[in-house]
């Protein structure tokens, strides 16, 4: 017996599987994130403040050890159960939303970024996301 043809979500969604991706956009967002704070004017104004340079910040920043002792003695946090009143709409409205965050930052690093591997993301970021939005819009016109 023959089994069904699969599509190639490599096509639109590059090589790694959509399982993957969550991670990889959480991932990309934060260190998005740390970039643009760590560039930021007002770091060299806030390390100059508290007396710091930023080779005495790296000196009292928390180690590894004490970041372990903090999670191990917090309590579990309580599963929170999913939320089912979100409207068709408000959800098309909430992925195109995401998305057009996704492809803003996506743009960022192909623009902003000097490692190579970073620019490929943010591209890759960009095409996903932006096949997303076609997708959604084709969905919210049917509908």
């Amino acid at each position: 017996m023959q089994a069904a043809p699969q599509i190639a979500l490599s096509s639109v969604f590059g090589p790694e599987p959509m399982t993957n991706m969550f991670p990889r956009t959480l991932a990309f967002v934060v260190v998005v994130a740390f970039a643009a704070i760590g560039s930021a004017p007002g770091c060299k104004m806030i390390n100059s403040l508290s007396g710091n340079s930023p080779e005495q910040a790296a000196d009292t920043a928390p180690t590894a050890d004490a970041a372990a002792a903090t999670a191990a003695a917090a309590p579990a946090a309580e599963p929170v159960a999913p939320d089912h009143s979100m409207t068709p709409e408000a959800f098309v409205q909430s992925v195109a939303a995401s998305d057009l965050l996704e492809i803003n930052l996506g743009t960022m690093a192909m623009n902003k970024a000097e490692a190579p591997t970073v620019k490929d993301f943010g591209h890759r970021m960009v095409t996903n996301h932006t096949a997303i939005q076609v997708i959604i819009g084709k969905i919210a016109v049917a509908q």
